[in-house]
């Protein structure tokens, strides 16, 4: 584990590139919510083994466009989202912020999303991992009743808090070598953020916007690649 992380809570400005191409109604992603406080809680003593790592959210999905929530439904990407997939591999490129190994989100609009990037990089997805899928959203389910996503445990929902737990479970699973990226969902990307005690801006929400995580001496930091 790296014993230089603290505790201590630390924010930092996200840009909003690709925000116009990625803009959507997007219910599994907006609004205020409690998962920042469970974050608090159970990321107060984490500590990861490395010091950066790489997260993209799965392109967009006819669900995300319309404002359903899918939750772990599996809905698969539309057009513009495989066209999303593509451009952010184009991006990790162009920036030469290239991951040296890819997991993913066994449900299929993130594990598309991780091999069209995949292929596109030269590489393979290492592991599809049932952990890192969404929030389970039990009977708002494909409804877009975004008011009880992320206040409340609707019925047959998994709590906010065992969600968060699991993510963490997932985060220090995976993140065992620098620059592993993974490939998950708004809200896996939510928890991951109020664990380490980062605020996300809009912008880092939407569909496949490549996103860096770096460990420094004001805390972690997240930025748009």
């Amino acid at each position: 584990m790296c014993g230089t992380q603290p505790s201590s809570r630390s924010v930092s400005a996200l840009g909003t590139k690709g925000s116009e191409v990625n803009k959507v109604l997007d219910a599994d992603a907006l609004g205020t919510d409690r998962v920042v406080e469970a974050g608090a809680r159970l990321g107060a003593d984490l500590r990861l083994p490395v010091e950066s790592f790489l997260f993209l959210r799965h392109g967009r999905t006819s669900a995300n466009h319309l404002g359903i929530i899918q939750g772990q439904k599996d809905v698969p990407l539309d057009a513009v989202g495989r066209a999303q997939a593509q451009a952010a591999a184009d991006l990790f490129r162009s920036s030469g912020m290239l991951p040296a190994r890819i997991v993913s989100s066994d449900l299929s609009r993130a594990a598309e999303t991780a091999r069209i990037l995949a292929r596109a990089l030269g590489m393979k997805v290492e592991s599809y991992d049932a952990e890192l899928r969404e929030r389970h959203f039990g009977t708002v389910q494909g409804t877009s009743a975004r008011n009880l996503l992320w206040h409340s445990d609707p019925p047959g929902a998994e709590t906010i808090e065992a969600f968060v737990a699991r993510c963490r479970n997932a985060l220090q699973r995976h993140l065992g070598v620098p620059r592993t990226l993974i490939v998950a969902h708004g809200g896996v990307l939510r928890a991951t953020a109020a664990l380490l005690g980062e605020p996300l801006v809009d912008g880092a929400r939407a569909n496949a916007v490549p996103l860096s995580f770096k460990w420094n001496d004001r805390g972690w930091q997240i930025k748009q690649i």
